[in-house]
């Protein structure tokens, strides 16, 4: 069974990842050589920002916490406390290596779908993001909150499974789903599915006022049958875990599109203080050995970096994850 799973952006999980994602941001707008690492917890009132930085900047990060939260419907009820400590100076060189310890970074692509990642996350994906359009767009979609997410699964049927929770405050449920199932239906994206909406019943607003969340959680950005990535989430555009599954990405999209496979998948292994990988293995769907195609690619860590970065890049990637988003640099 494969399943794909894409959350709203308020989910308190994911909004903690924006939380972290949004001050190493800050960080590093105010200082770009700026080390940051930064975890995000909590709910119930209160959320704890904890970390560690090596920077220049120097800015109020309680309000950028509550300009976060603002935006994203929490405007009051989360109290912030922060505990940012500077790098100790005898830890400042491991600091300022992009690998302190062995990655492993692991890309995919495919042409399941037309953003090269599997069908299933490509759709969960999709029905996210329209749905969140349609709540911007459309005022009588007030009810709609940013609290919930689409799971695609396709098992042995035919039919793809669409499960859609989603909180809608003081609404009517019946309602609810006859408006969404609209908006799926209008969309055509497969042929045979079954459509769940809410299929616990009613939720009103589970938002971090009321549940509690935790940024760094695992990443499957390319759905739960293919392995995991580290969250980048709170970590600085130097770090190996940051670059390093964006470059695996990357190779795996040139070689599907300038070969006739179908999926490609690769998986890079660097060694610390190394900015090129100790080790490249890259086969496509049949198994076949495809690690001798990276040649022109760029593999090197920093270089990469340097090519790819941009305003708000930590930001972006919490909210859309690596793969899949045509906005980012590597994905063209």
């Amino acid at each position: 069974m494969q399943s794909g799973y894409c959350p709203f952006l308020a989910e308190p999980n994911k909004l903690c990842d924006i939380i972290a994602a949004g001050i190493v941001d800050e960080y590093l707008k105010r200082d770009p050589d700026s080390r940051v690492h930064i975890s995000v917890s909590g709910g119930h009132g209160a959320l704890f920002v904890a970390g560690e930085l090596q920077s220049t900047a120097d800015f109020d990060v309680s309000a950028s916490v509550r300009r976060i939260l603002g935006k994203y419907g929490i405007p009051e009820g989360l109290e912030p406390f922060i505990a940012l400590e500077k790098i100790p100076s005898e830890r400042i060189m491991h600091a300022r290596q992009a690998c302190i310890d062995p990655v492993t970074a692991f890309g995919y692509a495919t042409k399941e779908s037309e953003s090269q990642i599997p069908l299933v996350q490509h759709l969960a994906n999709k029905i996210a993001q329209t749905l969140e359009d349609k709540r911007a767009e459309d005022p009588e979609w007030f009810w709609m909150s940013r609290v919930g997410g689409v799971t695609v699964t396709r098992g042995g049927s035919k039919d793809l499974e669409i499960t859609i929770r989603i909180d809608h405050g003081t609404q009517d449920l019946g309602s609810v789903r006859q408006e969404i199932t609209k908006v799926i239906e209008s969309q055509n994206l497969v042929e045979s599915y079954k459509l769940h909406i809410n299929p616990l019943g009613a939720s009103d607003y589970h938002n971090l006022n009321t549940a509690i969340g935790q940024s760094g959680l695992c990443a499957q950005p390319y759905g739960s049958a293919l392995p995991c990535i580290p969250n980048s989430s709170g970590y600085d555009w130097h770090k190996a875990k940051v670059i390093a599954p964006i470059i695996a990405r990357n190779i795996a999209k040139r070689i599907l599109k300038s070969s006739d496979s179908k999926a490609i998948m690769v998986r890079l292994v660097y060694m610390p203080g190394e900015d090129e990988p100790a080790q490249i293995w890259i086969r496509n769907e049949a198994g076949r050995d495809l690690s001798s195609k990276t040649e022109g690619m760029e593999l090197h860590l920093q270089k990469a970096m340097d090519t790819w970065k941009q305003s708000d890049l930590m930001t972006q990637i919490a909210i859309h994850g690596i793969p899949g988003d045509q906005n980012f640099h590597w994905e063209i």
